[in-house]
């Protein structure tokens, strides 16, 4: 989909992009679970001896969708980062890594 052009046609308008907003939202959401995990439990399962099981499974909810928009922002097919080629290094880096992380 191209870039709306500006009305003198001298440059495309910056499109909108969900993922940067989204990836922000879930570091969000990962900092916030790691700051006060208690608060992040079922109350109707809170104290039933389940607590880690639930931490872990918001954890792991967490990771795969940060690695989904990772994974998004490294694709030149849904994301030009060309004009960052820093910010795509650091993108690529760290979903290279996961996957070898996971591999293991």
């Amino acid at each position: 989909m191209a870039a709306p052009v500006n009305t003198d046609n001298t440059r495309p308008n910056p499109m909108h992009m969900a993922w940067p907003g989204a990836l922000k939202e879930c570091l969000a959401e990962h900092l916030r679970l790691c700051a006060a995990p208690d608060e992040h439990l079922s109350a109707d399962r809170h104290g039933l001896g389940n607590e880690k099981w639930q931490l872990e499974q918001q954890q792991t909810d967490i990771l795969h969708r940060m690695l989904g928009l990772l994974s998004y922002a490294a694709n030149p097919r849904h994301v030009d980062l060309t004009d960052h080629g820093e910010l795509l290094k650091r993108i690529i880096r760290v979903y290279d890594e996961f996957q070898q992380h996971s591999r293991r």
